[in-house]
């Protein structure tokens, strides 16, 4: 599915909702999400999903598209 597509269906769902599906997406493939959406939603998801996982996508978020380590 196109990031534009995610986008739009994750944008009409609620926080909840959009936490767990994109939790249960690659982490490689949620980070190219949650920087397509607005800073706030994407912050929202991020706060609420586990732990452990969070920070493996903030780490994937945190590099530059153009490098080696970007999403």
């Amino acid at each position: 599915m196109e990031t534009e597509t995610q986008v739009d269906l994750i944008e009409g769902m609620g926080d909840e909702h959009a936490t767990r599906v994109v939790e249960e997406m690659a982490a490689d493939e949620a980070a190219d999400l949650l920087n397509e959406l607005e800073e706030e939603k994407a912050e929202t998801i991020l706060d609420g999903m586990e732990t452990e996982r969070s920070v493996e996508v903030r780490e994937l978020l945190a590099h530059h598209e153009d490098t080696a380590g970007g999403s």
